[in-house]
């Protein structure tokens, strides 16, 4: 179910931007409900938090959280993120140099190499530079929340003198901590504060937070009424302002996985071959979809002129989609997959304390 529902999500994100380069020209004459749909199709981010946050809990699992241990994650993040990510920077840097050379009204001035290098850290955001390309904001709060994981429970499993995620969670008081941090996301989300420091991962804590508390719940690590009663939360906060888009993704997401695991489905849903397929691409799908799909539909849309047809317009989007998925396929069989495979090579120390000697649901 995680990498169907990968896919999905990353299809949905590649149908907003694509579809957003065609909007104006086409919204007129499509149909309401399909204009709504591929509008909203940003709504993919949402569902990529909360499986991050399920994804990450379950791959650091119940490890004994030391400075090896943090330098070695860290190592086998990067070595598995950062090689497709940036080659995407180099295609994109490339490809704005030849749109100014090959179309003397774009006026576009190429990246510094210090923007490229803040880029290379994931730090663009917060030290505001800016995106290259609009995706990579997410990639920031991604590598955020994979760092503060395991630093977090390095920390938690310090204090409370234990070994393990797991007996740091039967801390009473870590739980409430944990449950605390996902509200104060959640009210910083609604804008009820906000907080100095910007583009920091904080106001989407809840969609992780979310995906890691159905992780812990089908470890048997926690009891379903601390996911139960985290996600009526978000619900209470969604109804009261008027079912935010998101924060109702969010909702969904969330308890479609949790009954999935609850019913020992997660292997079932979401595993046939398309769906699979889209789920293994849908890093290389989501990075490059921006970069090369939206450019193919501009192209055309200047030889074509403004007064594009229903026809004409069908056949860009169409174009758009297909060459992004020929060249995330491309890219995830010649960069990511040996970035993946390197990464495994990384061997992360499981913990000495058997799992089922404390679970309980």
């Amino acid at each position: 179910m995680i990498d169907g529902l990968r896919g999905i999500a990353a299809m949905l994100v590649v149908f907003f931007h694509l579809y957003g380069n065609l909007r104006g020209a086409v919204s007129p004459w499509f149909p309401r409900f399909l204009d709504t749909l591929l509008a909203h199709g940003n709504i993919g981010v949402q569902i990529f938090f909360v499986i991050s946050g399920f994804v990450i809990a379950y791959s650091v699992g119940d490890k004994h959280i030391n400075l090896a241990f943090i330098g070695k994650f860290a190592l086998r993040r990067s070595i598995r993120l950062d090689p497709p990510y940036w080659v995407s920077i180099a295609i994109a840097i490339f490809l704005i140099y030849l749109s100014t050379v090959m179309f003397s009204d774009i006026h576009r001035e190429l990246p510094t190499p210090v923007t490229v290098l803040i880029h290379l850290v994931y730090l663009q955001d917060m030290m505001g530079y800016g995106n290259i390309v609009a995706v990579y904001w997410t990639l920031c709060l991604e590598v955020q929340f994979y760092l503060l994981y395991v630093i977090s429970f390095a920390l938690l499993q310090r204090a409370t003198g234990t070994d393990s995620i797991m007996l740091a969670l039967r801390s009473t008081w870590v739980l409430w901590l944990t449950l605390a941090l996902g509200l104060a996301s959640v009210c910083n989300y609604f804008g009820l504060f906000t907080i100095a420091v910007k583009h920091t991962f904080l106001p989407y804590w809840h969609n992780f937070f979310l995906g890691s508390l159905i992780c812990w719940y089908y470890k048997g690590w926690i009891k379903q009424r601390y996911f139960l009663v985290s996600w009526l939360v978000l619900l209470g906060f969604t109804l009261y302002f008027n079912y935010e888009v998101n924060a109702v993704t969010t909702l969904v997401t969330a308890m479609a996985v949790f009954i999935a695991g609850m019913r020992n489905r997660l292997a079932d849903i979401f595993s046939s071959a398309p769906y699979q397929y889209l789920g293994k691409i849908s890093y290389s799908l989501y990075l490059f979809h921006p970069i090369i799909g939206w450019r193919v539909i501009s192209v055309g849309k200047r030889y074509l002129g403004p007064d594009i047809n229903v026809v004409e317009a069908c056949l860009l989007f169409l174009a758009g989609v297909m060459i992004s998925i020929m060249v995330s396929d491309i890219v995830y069989r010649f960069i990511e997959k040996p970035s993946l495979s390197l990464s495994h090579r990384i061997k992360l120390k499981t913990n000495r304390t058997a799992e089922a000697e404390f679970a309980y649901k």
